[in-house]
């Protein structure tokens, strides 16, 4: 039987979140976001923690700046991720084409370049889930963050 969400269940969930990964990468968080709950965990847990940048002005920016402050990493794109997590890319030849369930995301920036929010927009996703296809596309080698959003990479 499925449980519903519940707040007191979120520590737990982040807590085997963090623990299953290499490293976290915390992309928006505001001074008080339970994304800064897993990032500590995964500190406690000897994991690499990364944080993305953002606008200053940007509310959603805070807890990016001050883990970047306390000692994450500074990344910007999957490249950054791979080298802070000593990964090698050239290793592994990147796949032909997007897995399906990437596909649509993929489809909506190799048209035309855009943004997390703009491609959830176009795709009726919720902006976690578009952020989450994105990343794993530019782990994958489909896609670039460039200054104005993403795009696909020359193939």
């Amino acid at each position: 039987e499925r449980e519903p969400p519940r707040k007191h269940h979120f520590p737990a969930r982040n807590r085997i979140v963090s623990g299953l990964c290499l490293g976290v990468v915390i992309v928006e968080a505001s001074a008080r976001s339970g994304s800064l709950i897993t990032a500590r965990l995964a500190l406690e847990q000897g994991r690499d923690v990364m944080a993305v940048p953002s606008l200053v002005s940007s509310p959603l920016a805070r807890g990016c700046h001050r883990l970047i402050r306390d000692g994450a990493a500074l990344v910007e794109c999957a490249e950054d991720v791979l080298a802070e997590l000593g990964c090698d890319r050239a290793a592994k030849a990147p796949p032909a084409e997007p897995p399906p369930a990437l596909a649509p995301v993929y489809r909506a920036v190799a048209n035309q370049q855009g943004t997390a929010e703009e491609v959830a927009a176009q795709l009726g996703l919720p902006a976690d889930a578009a952020s989450a296809a994105l990343v794993q596309l530019e782990l994958d080698g489909f896609v670039q963050l460039t200054p104005g959003g993403y795009i696909p990479v020359p193939r």
